[in-house]
């Protein structure tokens, strides 16, 4: 559509790669250091996800029960 849209010369490649579990369940919660929360592995469905997720996670780090349930996503 835009053939001269771009210096196609000093092109780059690159991947937006998306870090996510084999069973595309996210993961939360503390693991071996006791400072550090997790969410993360949503992959492709990540900005879906992201305010529920968001919420868990201040959930978590306020010492609260998550308002949204965790079945499943806590190991």
């Amino acid at each position: 559509l835009y053939p001269e849209g771009a210096d196609y010369d000093r092109a780059e490649m690159w991947a937006g790669l998306r870090p996510m579990t084999p069973n595309n369940l996210p993961e939360f919660g503390r693991r071996r250091l006791r400072n550090l929360y997790l969410n993360t592995g949503h992959g492709h469905i990540g900005w879906t996800m992201s305010h529920g997720s968001a919420r868990i996670t201040a959930d978590l780090l306020a010492g609260r029960k998550p308002a949204i349930s965790m079945d499943g996503l806590l190991n």
